[in-house]
């Protein structure tokens, strides 16, 4: 399909819009069938500075192709590699990066983002997102519009089009030539690499054609379409604040729909959020989910609720009497600790065993606290906790319900971090205690 015909064919009168331009071929025909169809258009360049020069010539080139056609542009300039949080790669980082400033561009001056996603796109993107485990709604993420919050409205009208249409339309008007990001011919340099020029043509010579993965792609949006939908009307009826009974009762596939509009989420929540939500509800009892965002939901018995990063209260500390039946504690819906005595001879593969002469028989569970230290189990100094957790790549957001034993005021254990040189087995011992812990 030609790119002014989708344009047309989107069903919106031309006006005041943004159009993100990379200077690729896809960006590049969007722009210019905008143009063409009458929008007043300001294209918006992001220079991700990943590729050295070759980041700043495509700067360049966006520049020159918008002064030669008296387009407006905005550049901007996003430090990927500096900006990275922990655990999040470079296309999450420049991905939210990019949201970030769509978010200051619309609050300034509201106007719709247009993006030049296109079919092949969509297939690529079925492949990557089926590797990920997603759902429907996310196998399908690509939609031709989405509306994400904050005032942000995302138009993809080119979804119909093959980047080859794309091209060809370039070629009729008189463009030869537009930038290259040679890293996409790399088919090993990342997943979607390897999937856009080893998986894909490797499917289209297996089934001979690409017909069917796009009817799938029309059947599974039609799928989504319905989940969302019906997720929206349940939310609806349930009213302003839903009770804890509407959301044990929803269906996982409608919990995660639901869950994502009624807190106004621009990502869905992941499946670890869903189960450690329906966990919590299931129990009964106070506790706080990561959305794995700057956000929390606090589960109480007045419903649910989201709190900011900063506002969200730290799970309170729990007294534990461990060598009291049932000798387990259910640790506030993030797992669960058990304690057993055993031989000093005896070793255990899972958890950390303690001298039972010299481990206090009340042991407190709290989460970590501004300033909080330990002296690892054969290290000579104390050392930060927020330290130890950033060793074993523990993100921010896992961090504050993060269980930490405490031996009094002193911290003896952090599961799946390390101990502390507390209550050593030796040959001097008589007994010990072997104490676990086990993720909900």
């Amino acid at each position: 399909m030609n790119p002014c015909e989708a344009i047309r064919a989107f069903q919106a009168e031309p006006d005041w819009a943004y159009v993100g331009f990379s200077g690729g071929a896809d960006s590049t025909a969007l722009l210019l069938a905008m143009v063409q169809g009458g929008w007043k258009v300001t294209a918006v360049h992001f220079n991700h500075h990943l590729r050295g020069a070759e980041s700043d010539a495509d700067e360049l080139w966006c520049r020159k192709f918008c002064e030669e056609r008296h387009v407006r542009l905005k550049v901007f300039d996003l430090w990927v590699e500096q900006d990275r949080q922990p655990g999040e790669g470079i296309e999450e980082c420049a991905r939210r990066l990019r949201l970030e400033v769509w978010k200051r561009l619309v609050k300034d001056e509201w106007r719709p983002i247009f993006l030049a996603h296109h079919a092949d796109d969509c297939l690529e993107e079925l492949f990557l997102r089926l590797g990920r485990g997603s759902n429907a709604s996310g196998l399908v993420s690509l939609r031709p519009e989405r509306f994400l919050g904050d005032g942000l409205a995302i138009m993809r009208p080119l979804l119909e089009c093959r980047k080859r249409d794309l091209e060809d339309f370039l070629r009729d008007n008189h463009v030869r030539d537009w930038r290259v990001d040679h890293t996409n011919l790399e088919a090993d340099s990342s997943r979607r690499n390897a999937i856009r020029n080893r998986l894909v043509p490797l499917a289209r010579e297996i089934f001979g054609q690409e017909a069917g993965f796009f009817a799938a792609l029309e059947s599974l949006r039609d799928d989504a379409q319905f989940l969302e939908d019906e997720a929206a009307a349940r939310l609806k009826a349930a009213g302003e604040k839903p009770a804890l009974e509407f959301w044990r009762e929803l269906p996982s596939a409608l919990l995660v729909r639901a869950l994502r509009k009624w807190a106004g989420l621009p990502l869905p929540p992941s499946r670890m959020t869903i189960h450690r939500l329906q966990q919590a509800l299931a129990d009964g009892k106070s506790a706080l989910v990561p959305l794995g965002t700057e956000q929390w939901i606090r589960v109480s018995r007045n419903g649910l609720a989201v709190v900011n990063n900063g506002a969200a209260e730290p799970l309170p500390p729990t007294k534990w009497r461990w060598s009291r039946p049932p000798r387990k504690l259910e640790w506030k819906g993030v797992g669960v600790f058990r304690a057993r005595n055993i031989s000093p001879y005896h070793w255990e593969d899972d958890g950390e065993i303690f001298d039972d002469r010299i481990l206090p028989k009340e042991l407190t569970i709290r989460t970590m606290q501004p300033g909080d230290v330990m002296q690892p189990f054969g290290g000579e100094h104390h050392r930060k906790v927020a330290d130890l957790f950033k060793d074993h790549h523990i993100t921010p957001e896992d961090r504050r319900n993060w269980p930490l034993v405490c031996a009094g005021d002193a911290i003896i254990w952090i599961p799946g971090v390390c101990r502390a040189e507390f209550g050593e087995v030796s040959d001097a011992s008589i007994g010990a205690v072997h104490l676990t812990f086990s993720k909900a």
